[in-house]
């Protein structure tokens, strides 16, 4: 029986596939945990994010609350990236923090 026989080439096929799984399977098992590294640098941009609001006019925070209330979010975002000099990420992240912070069914006067 020759090497390149059909039989063979379908037993090098199931092998591969076979290692291919099994290398799936160790990269996922090796990536897993870094999920506790993703929540520290959560926190940490939360914290980074709490600070970054002290630094908000009070004005410019009302006006930011009240966009927030009405359900105009891009909108609070691009007041925050202006007021502040942010990146859109950590834009976003404040303005989350803020919508956290607010209660529920609150509108903007």
């Amino acid at each position: 029986m020759s090497l390149l026989a059909p039989e063979y080439s379908l037993l090098a096929l199931m092998a591969a596939f076979l290692a291919g799984v099994v290398a799936g399977r160790l990269t996922a098992v090796a990536i897993a945990p870094r999920s506790g590294r993703a929540r520290t640098r959560d926190v940490d941009r939360t914290l980074d994010a709490v600070d970054t609001l002290d630094r908000l006019l009070p004005e410019t925070r009302s006006e930011i609350e009240a966009l927030v209330a009405d359900d105009r979010k891009i909108e609070a975002i691009r007041v925050c990236r202006a007021a502040l000099g942010l990146g859109l990420t950590d834009a976003k992240h404040i303005i989350e923090l803020i919508e956290a912070q607010s209660p529920r069914g609150a509108r903007a006067p």
